[in-house]
């Protein structure tokens, strides 16, 4: 039973980790919507659909940034192999697309209503706690995307997420299941044991030359000084370059009156009322027209509103209320109703408007138009966005300017720089790993140690590493990787054979406990011999919060995986290394089976064994699909199909 559990346990961890990478750069991700699409290259084809070599970077670039922000000031991008973080964003890269293959296979589709809230709750659109329509038309707009592809792919996530829970949600656990987790998981074992402390050994330990002089020739791959370039480089940043140009006083104010509704402070609200006239089993779609139609004429020769809706109308929300629907948003309704009710001036009543619900009556009751933010308030905004189009029109003439030149003078930039008024920069000594900032983006450390750049010592061609943001490189120092000499690693390796010397004689020491604990010696007797403590923690517990003992944790896990002691009472024992390398000997005495919860806490526990066994089962889904799925993953990714 536990060793299901362990796997499903690992399955959960897994999709965690899978949902990570996930996350970053797909699911939900409002970065990956408004980021564009992927260049020709193809990395790899799921089916005959493309995986970029544009999305492959992108994505390896937001997961790199996830673990930035996880980390914060501890995070260090050389610690992270980029080739091994690369693969695995593939993968998931991969994972993704087969479920979605499979979504679309199916016909999983969200309702629009559940797009447009999910769309309501980004924080980039949001504006003082509420969502904004205006924010998020000019996010939009800025990165060229059209509101319908948006709202597609946003509908995709969501299908994504409804498929995942649906399954999540169909997993259950019988009562027998779940009884023998319990008792598994609240069992405890009553231990005592010993640690032989490593460094104690380490002085019983002498190291011969010949035995230095081997291991650094079996290890010579180790001990190896990394490769390291050196780069000149021009940078292209918009931003950078806007701050260039000069917003005279009067481009501001024009701009801030003739941009009004981009400023105010909320978006404008109408109080209304409707009537709706649906098209049901009783009422065909032209019965239904006809209807609203008469009620308009009533209407329009002075009918009161509310009256008709009491008596007319098929909204069983709002009929009782005279149709009244009180101060309304927009992107709170159906498009086509919203459409019309805010096209209306005060006091106005709409001809039908039809909706998947009926035909609609609409009678704006009441405008309300937010106040205007004062232009002291939103100046710095406009003067940047005034900067940003002028720089805009320079710019990609420049990005133009800058291929070209480098290409026409692919032996120096500083040649180029002169011609654009750039100025060359340049790094510190770089390793495969790549650097800050720019430098640690994965086309800027692949460019830099290409052989065009790194073996014929040219111009690199111009790297694309956003819409905005461009740049070319050349090498100006190159240090070959070198291997280190004996003398160099010499009391490297004397630490690491006396350590291994020792961790053997502890490994020795420690079996000796053993049988002799097995034969009946006294553990103290046996702790004094060796200089150590018999520790008697009592019973414990598989997770420390349940007890409190401050146990390493190998020597915890060593502990639940022993054998019982057997039917004369006779303790089991076992010797186990420590995560420090030193090694216990633990002797365990005897095991208390757990108790099953109650309440509250077995309704959690019944909750979370049923999300792992959901995720186990998600999980075989996805692996099924892999099974059945033709996969190539090109270059030096490899093959797979």
């Amino acid at each position: 039973m536990m060793q299901l559990i362990r796997d499903r346990a690992k399955g959960l961890f897994v999709w965690s980790i899978v949902g990570l990478i996930i996350i970053t750069f797909a699911l939900f991700g409002l970065s990956s919507y408004l980021t564009g699409g992927g260049g020709p290259s193809s990395v790899a084809e799921v089916n005959d659909t493309e995986i970029t070599e544009n999305q492959l970077l992108r994505a390896q670039r937001n997961y790199l940034e996830r673990l930035r922000q996880f980390q914060g000031d501890q995070f260090d991008a050389s610690l992270f192999d980029n080739a091994r973080i690369k693969r695995e964003v593939l993968q998931g890269l991969i994972q993704r697309e087969l479920v979605q293959q499979h979504i679309n296979d199916t016909g999983y589709q969200p309702g629009s209503q559940q797009v447009l809230d999910a769309i309501q709750q980004y924080d980039a659109f949001q504006e003082e706690g509420r969502f904004s329509s205006a924010r998020y038309k000019t996010l939009l707009r800025q990165q060229g995307i059209a509101a319908e592809q948006f709202e597609r792919d946003v509908a995709s996530d969501l299908a994504f997420e409804q498929l995942r829970n649906g399954i999540a949600a169909s997993a259950f656990v019988t009562d027998a299941e779940l009884q023998r987790y319990l008792r598994l998981k609240y069992q405890q074992r009553e231990i005592g044991y010993l640690v032989l402390d490593v460094a104690r050994f380490v002085d019983q330990v002498e190291v011969d030359e010949a035995k230095i002089e081997q291991f650094y020739q079996a290890n010579r791959g180790r001990f190896v000084t990394p490769e390291k370039v050196r780069l000149n480089y021009l940078e292209l940043d918009l931003q950078e370059l806007a701050r260039q140009y000069e917003v005279s006083q009067r481009e501001v104010e024009e701009f801030y009156a003739s941009q009004q509704d981009r400023y105010r402070e909320g978006e404008e609200r109408r109080e209304v009322r409707h009537i709706l006239i649906g098209i049901n089993a009783e009422r065909t779609q032209s019965e239904a027209l006809e209807t609203a139609q008469q009620l308009y004429r009533e209407l329009q020769q002075g009918a009161d509103f509310a009256e008709l809706a009491r008596a007319h109308s098929d909204d069983p929300g709002s009929a009782s209320q005279g149709g009244d629907l009180g101060r309304i948003e927009r992107d709170a309704f159906d498009p086509d109703f919203e459409q019309a009710a805010f096209a209306l001036e005060e006091d106005a009543i709409s001809e039908p408007v039809k909706t998947r619900f009926g035909y609609h009556l609409i009678k704006a009751e009441k405008v309300v138009s937010p106040p205007v933010k004062p232009l002291a308030e939103v100046e710095d905004e406009i003067r940047q966005e005034l900067r940003m189009r002028q720089a805009e029109q320079d710019f990609y003439e420049k990005v133009s300017e800058l291929e070209r030149y480098s290409y026409e003078m692919p032996d120096s930039l500083q040649g180029v720089a002169e011609q654009l008024d750039l100025n060359v920069q340049q790094s510190p000594l770089l390793t495969r790993q790549g650097g800050e900032g720019v430098l640690g983006h994965p086309k800027v450390v692949n460019a830099a140690f290409s052989e065009e750049v790194l073996q014929q010592r040219r111009n690199s061609e111009v790297l694309e590493l956003s819409d905005t943001h461009f740049l070319v490189l050349r090498v100006n120092e190159h240090e070959p990787a070198s291997e280190k000499s004996l003398q160099e690693v010499r009391p490297q390796i004397v630490r690491q054979l006396k350590r291994q010397q020792a961790q053997q004689l502890a490994v020795e020491a420690a079996q000796s406990i053993q049988a002799e604990l097995e034969q009946g010696v006294a553990p103290q007797t046996l702790a004094a011999r060796y200089d150590a403590d018999w520790q008697a923690p009592g019973l414990i517990s598989r997770r420390a919060q349940q007890e409190g003992a401050q146990l390493d944790e190998s020597l915890r896990q060593a502990a639940f995986r022993m054998p019982a002691p057997d039917e004369q009472g006779q303790p089991s024992v076992t010797t186990t290394a420590l995560s420090n390398g030193d090694v216990a000997v633990i002797r365990l005495q005897a095991i208390r089976e757990g108790e099953l919860p109650e309440g509250e806490t077995l309704t959690r526990e019944r909750r979370q064994l049923a999300a792992a066994f959901g995720v186990s089962e998600y999980n075989a889904l996805v692996e099924s699909l892999r099974q059945a799925a033709k996969i190539r993953i090109s270059d030096s990714l490899g093959d797979e199909e």
